[in-house]
């Protein structure tokens, strides 16, 4: 919960490959936060705090990332490895496995990790609606190296979306977890201790 984070996979990155943009909320909230859970005989576990930042994530960060993602003007076939070298030898994906345009919006979510404790907003890479090209999005790309074609210019998506959000993401934490709290004592009928 102190931390929501966002992050998109890039080659300018660190060693890891990728971007880390956090906000980080000050100790002194979040001790409070955590006496109010107490007071309940409530834990302010994992759980909760992905329950928060996801919520808080969906409600910023998220929506203002969508509206600001690149979005093609028609459908596109992507290239598939089929064997080895199979994309080399230019095979194209089956009849119907378009790419439709709005990929890339589509799969800008709230994400969270089996081994963090933080939410991160960004274009997810497995799965349905799998946007794998985010980064070329949002940090752009070189030339063709010597073969006269231009690179994919940069269109900063989730940056201008983190500098828009960052301000109200502070306290719509703190605020959505005191909501979170008020809505788990209600509904437990607890009472402060």
């Amino acid at each position: 919960m102190s931390r929501l984070s966002q992050a998109v996979n890039s080659r300018k990155g660190g060693g890891n490959g990728s971007v880390n943009i956090e906000l980080t909320l000050d100790q002194k909230s979040v001790n409070d936060l955590i006496r109010k859970f107490q007071k309940f005989g409530l834990e302010f576990d994992r759980r909760t705090k992905l329950s928060i930042g996801r919520r808080v994530a969906n409600k910023t960060i998220v929506p203002l990332a969508k509206s600001k993602a690149p979005v093609a003007e028609k459908a596109y076939k992507r290239y598939v490895k089929r064997s080895a070298g199979g994309a080399s030898l230019g095979l194209r994906a089956e009849k119907g496995k378009d790419t439709v345009p709005g990929t890339l919006k589509r799969s800008i979510k709230a994400i969270t990790f089996r081994r963090s404790d933080s939410v991160f907003a960004g274009p997810k890479v497995k799965g349905k609606d799998a946007a794998w090209y985010g980064h070329f999005q949002e940090f752009g790309t070189k030339g063709g190296q010597g073969n006269g074609k231009e690179g994919i210019s940069a269109v900063n998506y989730m940056s201008e979306a983190y500098n828009q959000s960052k301000g109200i993401v502070k306290s719509m934490l703190v605020s959505e977890a005191e909501a979170f709290l008020k809505r788990k004592a209600k509904r437990l009928k607890l009472t402060m201790k």
